[in-house]
């Protein structure tokens, strides 16, 4: 065989090689996922966001927004308790205030002594494995993706053993419709507040692949108004 022979031989073996890996794997690098598969990942993700616990038996509620929230321990900050007593206004759960002299009831702490209902474990979603009750407030349906790719994160601003360095990523962005539970609803009527409507807002999810499963998990997400620039909350980096 000549020269020119050996060579047009080498050149199309190689561009067969090539081919062929591109055939078998597409991208080099992060894993491809197709939106369809996306969404499906992503809506049962943003639906457990939107998943309240509701603790069964003795609470403690500190006295203002920035004590320290133990949901193991049933230690939660002042935040939750207008959330609690919004489930005790529609009968979900019967609290009451467990009265005493210590220092920290003194400086504001309450305790209450918490018992689903009927009606609560009726409209409940299930528990926690620990007695805790389980109630949706929202339920989520992605309409549309508009953006799909792969994402390198700013490892460093993640809490340790929050994401794998050796992982790869994709950042999915799209438009979501978000309707609130008629529990929610109820709640909200029954406090006197205004009853949230149906809304379309924007999210960008960030999913993580798993090289032994051999497919993506949803990690956490933003959301924003859909008329805004900027997100509401920011925590993908």
């Amino acid at each position: 065989m000549d020269f020119k022979n050996k060579t047009f031989h080498f050149i199309f073996y190689t561009v067969m090689i090539q081919v062929t890996l591109m055939v078998v794997n597409p991208v080099f690098g992060a894993q491809q996922i197709t939106n369809n598969d996306a969404i499906a990942i992503i809506e049962k993700g943003m639906n457990d966001d939107y998943v309240e616990i509701i603790p069964i038996g003795k609470i403690v509620i500190g006295s203002n927004i920035m004590t320290q929230q133990d949901p193991k321990n049933h230690v939660y900050n002042s935040k939750f308790r207008n959330i609690l007593l919004g489930y005790n206004k529609i009968g979900i759960v019967l609290v009451d205030e467990i009265k005493d002299m210590s220092m920290s009831s003194a400086l504001g702490e309450k305790k209450y002594n918490v018992n689903i209902t009927d009606k609560g474990k009726n409209n409940a979603l299930g528990t926690n494995g620990q007695g805790d009750y389980l109630f949706r407030w929202a339920n989520v349906k992605i309409s549309k993706i508009v953006k799909n790719s792969e994402f390198k994160p700013a490892f460093d601003y993640y809490p340790a053993g929050k994401i794998d360095r050796s992982a790869d990523y994709r950042l999915v962005l799209g438009i979501y419709d978000l309707k609130y539970t008629d529990t929610q609803n109820e709640i909200h009527a029954a406090l006197g507040l205004k009853v949230p409507k149906s809304k379309a807002l924007k999210f960008k999810a960030l999913l993580q692949y798993d090289p032994f499963k051999e497919k993506y998990k949803y990690v956490q997400k933003d959301w924003g108004n859909l008329d805004k620039d900027d997100w509401v909350t920011n925590t993908i980096k």
